[in-house]
């Protein structure tokens, strides 16, 4: 749309049709002296996009840009499904239900894979509990992967005479306004850590077994908790009935974020009741010393009492694989509680469950004639395309947040790559929300002769049985690392800032890749034609790559002939001068596994940088480069 007075021009278009907009202003966002101000048009009763701007005025036209473009087009700012459809979803099972929704476990076909589906009255605070889940990424919180709203709540017959969220289903049923979000969240067991409490409280009092696991527990609990306030979030619903056991019973997760606001919030929408009563801070209204301390001050931050946590305890990784921690009240103890719990583990034939790559269900019922993408998002931009496909910018609309969708043609491998994805997670890793399919490619952006996945748009239009795999993902910058190493080869030769970003980042990529292994899979996107392959190839891969984010190679036949001697072991004279240590660890990369790969990293960082441990890593910001 051309730039121009939008609000003119919506006040013209109004005044034809008989109508008069208004507009929503938001609360600013950001500091005083960088604020974000958002405002919305309302025209006939309906909410059109939000618009923003540094000042008043600039969020005015931005909202009327916004209103007058969904106006022009005929879209919706929201798409409404028609159900909880059985097309997607099979079987659905009745989990049970709370003062704020109910909750179903069922299986998505498309992954192959069981959710917990919530589902609440749409309003305010399901909104900002939504949006809270999908700005949230760890292993300690339940995780987000999608929602949507629907008219009417699904009903098994099971759940429908109960009530939740203060209203009955013939109170929703009277009224046409109602509408109903819908929240695909991780599977978690029904059991709570209230449950947990329960049953150990009937068993002999203070067993020295019932020490370690709540020490554990405890544990995991803070990180998710620092996890949340570093996000810029207080849960403010603490307690044990919202905190649930994953389905391997040794994690526990964060659950309900209904009451969750954010850390700068003004301080006086803090000063009403919130939470439950019992497990109320004192400043809230009236868990051992400081913890409890009456003064805010005086209690101890997430992260340092994490800190003071993981003094006692321990963990075994062996082969890539991270075993069960142990605890104890030394150091030495703990260490002995992780190798039992190892060598258990390891005489118990445990092992990560593999990877069902076979989709199951009838997947043509999945698709529509009418496009989900442009129904439930904003298309900002394509970001690229390759061998497999086109990548999209695309802003939620339900949401309001940017997310990356890729576009490829549905396929084996393009289904293998969804169903790896969807359970991983890891801060090194791009996330995954969701997937579904369509009869045809998103066109916008894109020339007609472009081509993508190997195919061009003429023969896909000729191929009716033709489908395409919509993957939604976390949105990064489009910089890549090789965008990056291409940056510093154009700069001074081997500067010490380099060698120290490098380790960072390589420290960073191993972690991800430590991750990837110790969940039964293979990253093999380099592999050695005509051999046969395990985890040692990613090993090989990560050697190149860090050979080349520390050394500046040159363009042409030179730089052909040191990759090639790279991937040999014959590294330059030079290097080997310059970085004598790496030169050393560089010919034994390929007979270590990831983990021991970390060890030797943290070797090469300087003293007063912190070293990653093996199992954790850096926090990789959505819009971080590399």
């Amino acid at each position: 749309m051309d730039s121009g007075n939008y609000v003119a021009r919506l006040n013209e278009y109004a005044h034809k049709k008989k109508c008069t907009p208004k507009y929503r202003e938001s609360p600013s966002d950001g500091p005083d002296h960088c604020k974000t101000f958002t405002q919305r048009v309302v025209l006939n009763g309906k909410d059109y996009p939000e618009g923003v701007g540094k000042t008043k005025k600039e969020a005015k036209q931005d909202a009327a840009k916004n209103a007058l473009r969904d106006l022009s087009e005929g879209t919706n700012q929201v798409s409404v499904r028609s159900t909880l459809s059985e097309d997607d979803f099979d079987p659905i099972e009745y989990l049970g239900s709370g003062a704020y929704g109910w909750v179903y476990k069922a299986r998505r076909k498309l992954e192959e894979k069981y959710y917990a589906v919530k589902i609440v009255r749409s309003d305010k605070k399901a909104f900002r509990e939504v949006g809270t889940l999908s700005d949230l990424f760890h292993h300690n919180v339940i995780r987000y992967f999608n929602c949507w709203i629907e008219d009417t709540r699904y009903e098994d017959g099971i759940s429908a005479g109960s009530s939740a969220g203060g209203y009955s289903d013939a109170q929703s049923t009277d009224d046409p306004s109602v509408k109903f979000l819908y929240i695909q969240m991780e599977l978690c067991k029904t059991k709570t850590l209230k449950e947990w409490i329960h049953e150990k409280n009937t068993q002999s009092p203070q067993d020295t077994k019932r020490r370690q696991e709540s020490l554990s527990i405890a544990q995991q609990i803070v990180s998710g908790v620092e996890h949340i306030h570093s996000r810029g979030h207080i849960h403010r619903d603490l307690k044990p009935e919202n905190i649930l056991f994953g389905l391997d019973d040794k994690e526990v997760k964060i659950g309900d974020f209904g009451l969750v606001t954010r850390d700068d919030d003004a301080l006086m929408d803090r000063t009403e009741n919130r939470g439950t009563q019992s497990y109320m801070a004192p400043e809230q209204n009236l868990i051992i010393k400081k913890m409890l301390h009456e003064k805010p001050e005086v209690r101890p931050k997430a992260s340092d009492l994490k800190a003071q946590l993981d003094k006692f305890t321990q963990r075994v990784v062996l082969n890539g694989k991270v075993y069960p921690e142990g605890v104890g009240k030394k150091k030495k103890e703990a260490k002995q509680d992780a190798a039992k719990n190892a060598l258990r583990d390891l005489s118990g034939g445990t092992r990560q469950h593999p990877i069902k790559d076979k989709i199951i269900g009838n997947t043509e019922n999945q698709t529509s004639t009418l496009s989900r993408f442009t129904d439930e998002f904003d298309v900002t931009e394509c970001l690229g395309k390759g061998a497999y496909g086109c990548v999209h910018a695309a802003r939620d609309k339900l949401l309001k947040q940017g997310f990356a969708v890729k576009i490829v043609r549905s396929n084996e491998k393009a289904l293998r790559e969804v169903g790896t994805l969807s359970k991983l997670l890891h801060c090194n890793i791009v996330r995954y929300y969701t997937c579904w399919m369509e009869d045809s490619r998103y066109q916008g952006h894109i020339t007609a002769g472009n081509s993508a996945g190997s195919f061009s748009s003429s023969q896909s239009i000729e191929d009716p049985s033709a489908k395409y795999l919509y993957i939604q993902m976390e949105l990064c910058k489009t910089k890549t690392l090789k965008k990056w190493i291409n940056e510093k080869n154009t700069q001074s030769l081997q500067d010490s800032k380099r060698r120290q970003e490098s380790v960072a980042i390589a420290q960073q990529i191993v972690c991800g890749v430590e991750y990837i292994h110790s969940m039964g899979h293979i990253h093999r996107d380099l592999k050695i034609t005509g051999k046969t392959y395990d985890r040692k190839v990613d090993i090989f891969a990560l050697g190149l790559i860090y050979f080349e984010l520390l050394w500046k190679l040159s363009t042409g036949h030179e730089r052909v002939v040191v990759w090639n001697d790279a991937r040999s072991q014959k590294l330059p004279e030079e290097f080997s001068l310059t970085f004598a240590k790496e030169t050393e660890n560089a010919a034994k990369v390929p007979q270590k596994t990831a983990t021991k790969v970390l060890g030797v990293l943290n070797e090469n960082v300087p003293k007063d940088r912190v070293n990653i441990k093996a199992g954790q890593s850096t926090r990789r910001e959505p819009h971080d480069a590399p």
